[in-house]
């Protein structure tokens, strides 16, 4: 099976986290087809030829739309429609795309690239697992590749088309204490989280690769960072969704666009997705192995903050999608988050997130929108897809005859 190994980045200027990746399927004998990364600011040629010397490299550059749009089009999209797909106001006033459409023209340029198996990891996850204990930890490295073509080529009904695993490292909920957390969890639809969160004294809010114990199982749940997926199963299946939403004059990223792909295939009941439970490590905060501090460093405020608002922007579509009454769940959790945003922002020291009921507000309003864009991925879809297939086509005849014609 031909992988190819796709990322979505800010900028590429750092060539290491994909060299890593890359020096792993080598030290395996695994072969990486291609690598094929959207990036949405600088580029570094230097960073680009350190890439080039392990693999073949894919550039989408989302700074020169004109060309992009070139490319869509030649999938056989009108401009509208490939407008319609890719183009976001966010990523003309910011310069940062929606993840979800990011990572779909990934997806399209690995079609059309003749791979069988698309392989995304983000930039801050690493080929290697932590072990250990929250005192004593180490890193162990594992066969990446291997082992999720292992579980992808699994014979069976219905046939695995996904594989992926949650991380290694610090969990993006870092360690907290304040009274009303369970309120404010539940209004950021991460109650889930409350018991790990609570006892994050004790774990450090870490989470470590089971090793020996590994155990997987099937799922609906991707992470979007370490997930491998056929491309065939696209041809009938939504891929990523996600968009963004505007608080105060900004745009925001909302999450989950692998939440929404999982729920598309277990719809579908050709595929199945499983987790593999192979956690590879995430360097959640840039400062591993320091636990995190969200009091007294700025940086994990911060980014913490970003995320409370992507999950404010996903939680209407998700669960609109999933058939739920989001008007009612949202009110519900602009309610939790008005009871407990005092205590969380006097916590924190920070008083943005007394804004969180109003984000939450204003990611309800704008549902009717991002509704709208997810019809019109299931209407364009299809035809952008095909269209790759087709290329792919195309291309491989070509380079076919060209081989058959240097042979005589």
């Amino acid at each position: 099976m031909k992988i190819i190994f796709g990322m979505i980045a800010r900028q590429l200027t750092d060539p290491g986290p994909i060299v890593a990746f890359l020096s792993n399927a080598a030290r395996h004998q695994r072969k990486i087809e291609r690598v094929i990364v959207s990036v949405s600011g600088e580029i570094d040629p230097t960073a680009v030829r350190a890439i080039e010397a392990h693999a073949p490299l894919e550039v989408i550059d989302l700074k020169r739309p004109v060309a992009r749009m070139a490319e869509l089009v030649e999938l056989g999209l009108t401009e509208a429609e490939a407008s319609a797909l890719f183009a976001h106001p966010v990523f003309e006033r910011s310069g940062r795309m929606p993840y979800g459409p990011n990572r779909n023209g990934v997806i399209l340029a690995a079609i059309k690239a003749g791979g069988d198996v698309l392989f995304f990891a983000d930039s801050d996850v690493s080929p290697l697992l932590l072990s250990g204990t929250p005192h004593q930890h180490f890193f162990e490295e594992a066969d990446v590749f291997g082992s999720h073509l292992a579980a992808l080529t699994e014979p069976g009904l219905p046939m695995v088309g996904v594989t992926t695993s949650d991380y290694s490292g610090y969990y993006i909920i870092p360690p907290m204490s304040f009274e009303g957390l369970d309120i404010f969890l539940e209004g950021l639809q991460k109650e889930g989280a409350l018991d790990f969160v609570r006892h994050s004294g004790k774990h450090h809010a870490l989470t470590f690769d089971a090793g020996a114990a590994r155990q997987p199982f099937s799922t609906d749940k991707i992470l979007g960072g370490n997930v491998a997926m056929r491309l065939e199963i696209f041809r009938a299946c939504l891929p990523f969704f996600s968009t963004a939403y505007n608080f105060e004059g900004t745009w925001w990223l909302t999450r989950g666009e692998d939440t929404l792909l999982g729920k598309s295939l277990a719809a579908d009941g050709k595929w199945k997705v499983v987790d593999i439970d192979l956690r590879l490590f995430h360097d959640t905060f840039d400062n591993f192995p320091e636990v995190p501090d969200v009091l007294s460093d700025e940086g994990i405020r911060d980014r913490f903050y970003t995320t409370c608002l992507g999950w404010i922007g996903r939680n209407p579509i998700l669960n609109a999608l999933d058939g739920k009454d989001a008007v009612a769940i949202s009110n519900r959790q602009i309610e939790c988050l008005s009871r407990s945003v005092d205590a969380a922002a006097a916590y924190f020291g920070d008083d943005r997130f007394l804004k969180l009921p109003e984000a939450a507000k204003a990611a309800l309003d704008q549902l009717p929108a991002a509704l709208e864009a997810y019809d019109t991925l299931q209407r364009l879809w299809h035809k952008a897809v095909e269209g790759a297939w087709l290329l792919r086509q195309v291309e491989g005849a070509e380079a076919e005859a060209e081989a058959g014609g240097a042979k005589l």
